[in-house]
């Protein structure tokens, strides 16, 4: 669609002038400019779904790009370095978790590297260095460092009260987006939009062609501005307040 492909095309060059003029780069930088770089990456392929008109996965693409968004805005928000650094090693430490899902001994990790088709030493050699228990370690104390409470129940319940997606997306006063934007497109990453393809006529259950019908506009509306609002967030934070 014309609108989400002129804000991307516009975002290149605004992505150049933030980024290539970053030379002191930290680690909450990586976290910020990982986010923002994911984002626009997600934002493109739905461009593509969209010009494809294959929009199945639209609705689960636009989730997450809002996740990740208020995420972004909540680390460019306040106290930047330590909330960057909380959600770098979060991340780090859960793929260290998955990796050992992967290689668990017994029944349940055998089947998940039947699923995948691939041995324990393939994941071995994918996952790197992740498989040091020491590099573990210091991950959480990295990560729990960057906390004045103890014992944080997410990466970013700093203040010791937001435990939640939802009570996060409250805190940034953006709950009217989560009732909405987030709630509706959750629907069809847990599988619920599907039985909206169905209807009865008394006893006989038949597919309803019509409620298959996506709304690309909308779609484009939506990636449109929460790629806006990404890329105003990082300015911002970059320009007005270094």
């Amino acid at each position: 669609m014309a609108m989400l492909e002129n804000v991307l095309d516009e975002l290149q060059i605004i992505s150049k002038i933030v980024f290539e003029g970053n030379n002191n780069v930290g680690i909450h930088d990586t976290s910020i400019v990982g986010l923002y770089g994911d984002i626009y990456d997600k934002c493109s392929t739905i461009n593509f779904l969209i010009e494809n008109k294959e929009y199945s996965g639209v609705e689960v693409l636009l989730r997450v790009v809002f996740e990740q968004k208020i995420y972004l805005d909540y680390i460019c928000e306040n106290d930047s370095i330590n909330r960057g650094k909380a959600y770098f090693y979060n991340d780090q430490m859960s793929m260290i978790r998955m990796r050992n899902a992967l290689l668990k001994k017994g029944e349940p990790g055998k089947e998940i590297r039947k699923f995948l088709n691939m041995t324990a030493d393939q994941i071995k050699v994918l996952s790197g260095q992740l498989n040091n228990e020491e590099g573990m370690k210091r991950l959480k104390n990295e990560f729990n460092s960057c906390f004045e409470h103890n014992k944080p129940r997410t990466w970013y319940d700093f203040n010791g009260h937001v435990n939640s997606f939802e009570g996060l997306c409250i805190y940034l006063k953006k709950g009217h987006e989560y009732d909405t934007i987030y709630r509706i497109f959750s629907r069809n990453v847990h599988g619920a939009t599907g039985f909206s393809r169905f209807d009865f006529l008394g006893d006989i259950l038949y597919l309803n062609q019509f409620q298959g019908v996506q709304n690309p506009q909308a779609f484009d509306r939506i990636a449109s501005t929460l790629l806006k609002q990404s890329a105003e967030i990082v300015s911002k934070y970059y320009f007005e307040t270094k």
